[in-house]
This record gives structure tokens, sequence and C-alpha cells, in this order.
């Protein structure tokens, strides 16, 4: 077995219906050497992507067309994934960041989030650091 196959594979999964914010993360994403990343717009685009390819973090916005982003935390659960998730949201209210953590989010940020914070974060849960 090779030493890489048991690390994290550098490969991010964006959740948002905004391009501004997706190309944003893409862009912080491009500034860590070897992390690639697949964007999603909505929840049925990020389910399908998630089953498509083997991701190391998960960075999903709350608000999205169709549904939320714990409903994109809960279909990765239910996958039997145990993937880092990232809620990154503008539009957090009392109790989000309780029921985020409860579906298994490892950090809860609001909008707009730093990039150095979101870069520190993508390089921990990707096991970088």
């Amino acid at each position: 077995m090779s030493e890489t196959a048991s690390q994290p594979q550098p490969l991010v999964l964006i959740v948002d219906d905004d391009a501004g914010v997706r190309e944003t993360l893409r862009g912080i994403c491009k500034t860590i050497p070897g992390v690639e990343c697949k964007e999603a717009a909505d929840v049925d685009q990020a389910v399908a992507l998630f089953s498509q390819h083997s991701f190391g973090l998960v960075i999903t916005d709350l608000s999205l067309p169709e549904g939320t982003g714990f409903d994109v935390m809960k279909r990765v659960r239910d996958s039997g994934s145990a993937v880092p998730i990232i809620l990154h949201s503008g539009s957090l209210a009392e109790g989000h960041e309780e029921e985020a953590k409860a579906l298994g989010a490892v950090r809860v940020l609001s909008k707009p989030a730093d990039a150095n914070v979101l870069k520190e974060c993508i390089c921990k849960y990707l096991g970088l650091t």
C-alpha cells in the first residue's frame, strides 16, 4: 500500500448557489498545492458529485435552491461517509450551529469568512497541516 493511500483525498466539494462565492472558494483552494475542487449549485448536484468522487472535505452553504446545506449534510452522512463538512453561510440563525454540529459539521463559518481562516480550515480538515 502506498503512503498516499492512507491520506485524505485533496479534493474539496464546494456547494453554493452563488457563483461568486464558489469562485472565491475555488481561488482559495488553488492557493493550496495539490488541492482541487468540484462545485455544485444545489443539493442534487452536490449529491451526484459526492457519489462520483472521493472528497476529503465538503464546504456547503445553508440556503440552497430546492433544499438546504442541512440536506446536503444529511445525504452525505446517510451515505455512510464521515468526510469533514464545513457550513459556510450568510444566513445563520439561532440554533443553526447546533443543528449543523449535530449533523456532523466540523466547523460553522459566517459569510463572508476571512480567506486566511478558510484556507487554514481547508488545510486542517484535509490533513495538510
